[in-house]
């Protein structure tokens, strides 16, 4: 079934996008209406292989998110498969990757990518990222610039980005791990795109391993890929962006604001979740075949990922070992971070941001895709006040 042309297909109408049949997208959603709406009416205009959204809304948002579908089912005639789960309820968040890892488990095509439903994909980046891919077996993942983020306050539109992603090229494991250490920032590599098969396994692992918590089990998904192969990142290139109006406006239902803030989790805990990620590792590397690292370097890899496991979530009870790390040389920052409230470190980081990335750079202000997107979210941005949906 044809759908009456819009802004979206005259600009993509001379483009070849025809290896997008060889992605997955999995949209997870919960309890947002619009979010899901206006995530699916955007990539419903694109040839992905398939779209899967993961559903653990409550029953009267599931309601409506079934409509929805269908309606794009009919108005574009998208392949999309529509997931149903049981509200997420535990108090460490373990569930939401259980849920993300059985959607990915039902991915059929070569390649597959999580991609929330506030984000929008960059399709011709993506189409960049699965040919390097195909023409790279060394290579599991690839992305664009890490996050374009759009933010609209005081009646205005920004667009930014978020940090800087670089590849990880290394041959080694050890000198892959060792790079992103020095990185001393989370690159979101979970939210790659990834080899369908891989990507099975990095969630198979965290449901075998019972680590059952949000934010420790972002730790052992976003530093699998590293032990599996190499990643790859077009920096001079867009590879989606997120809308984080919400976020900065302090009424964000994003996951990362409605679990316990790490600040608040008992100390043992913690201990715990790092030795179950430790053996989690240490399997991992006992069943790797593909690396070109000594097996007896696997002692060597292991403190490697540990030391950036301590650092990205136990800096209360661990000591850092970077001088670099500005709550090593001054600790009381550290705890000061550490003591304040999530929403509150999110806020700041957004401010920060805000000041320092607004400067920086300035290429995504001028790229069409970029204003495509930004003319979606303006066009609908009054209606997730009702939760209206915009299919």
């Amino acid at each position: 079934m044809m759908h009456e042309m819009d802004f979206v297909d005259e600009y993509y109408a001379d483009k070849d996008l025809s290896l997008l049949k060889k992605l997955t997208l999995v949209i997870p959603t919960y309890n947002r209406n619009y979010y899901l709406s206006r995530c699916l009416w955007y990539h419903a205009h694109f040839p992905f292989g398939e779209i899967i959204v993961a559903d653990s809304s409550p029953e009267e948002k599931k309601v409506v998110n079934r409509e929805t579908v269908q309606k794009i089912r009919e108005k574009f005639g998208a392949n999309v498969r529509y997931l149903e789960y049981e509200p997420e309820t535990e108090k460490y968040g373990g569930d939401i990757y259980r849920k993300w890892g059985d959607a990915v488990q039902h991915v059929e095509t070569e390649y597959s990518q999580i991609v929330t439903d506030k984000e929008f994909v960059i399709p011709t980046t993506s189409v960049e990222c699965i040919d390097y891919l195909n023409r790279y077996e060394d290579y599991v993942t690839a992305q664009g610039e890490r996050k374009i983020a759009y933010l609209f306050t005081f009646n205005r539109c920004q667009i930014k980005t978020w940090g800087h992603s670089c590849s990880f090229d290394d041959d080694s494991v050890i000198d892959r791990l060792k790079k992103y250490n020095s990185n001393r920032t989370p690159d979101e590599i979970l939210l790659n795109i990834h080899r369908a098969k891989k990507h099975k396994e990095y969630y198979q692992c965290y449901h075998d391993s019972k680590l059952n918590d949000f934010r420790f089990g972002e730790a052992q998904l976003e530093l699998q890929p590293l032990l599996a192969g190499k990643a790859k990142y077009f920096t001079q290139m867009p590879g989606k962006m997120r809308d984080v109006t919400r976020v900065h406006n302090n009424n964000s239902e994003s996951s990362s604001t409605r679990y316990i803030s790490l600040s608040l989790y008992p100390p043992e805990r913690k201990k715990n979740l790092v030795a179950i990620l430790s053996n989690c590792f240490q399997n991992n590397l006992n069943t790797q075949s593909h690396t070109t690292d000594n097996p007896r370097n696997s002692d060597e890899i292991l403190e490697i990922v540990l030391e950036i496991i301590k650092w990205w979530f136990c800096a209360d009870i661990y000591p850092q070992k970077s001088n670099k790390d500005i709550f090593r040389k001054y600790p009381c920052l550290g705890k000061i971070w550490m003591a304040i409230p999530t929403k509150l470190q999110l806020y700041l980081s957004v401010m920060l941001a805000n000041e320092i990335v607004l400067r920086k750079n300035n290429i995504f202000n001028r790229d069409n895709e970029i204003k495509i997107i930004s003319k979606m979210i303006n066009e609908t941005k009054q209606m997730y006040k009702e939760d209206m949906k915009i299919c």
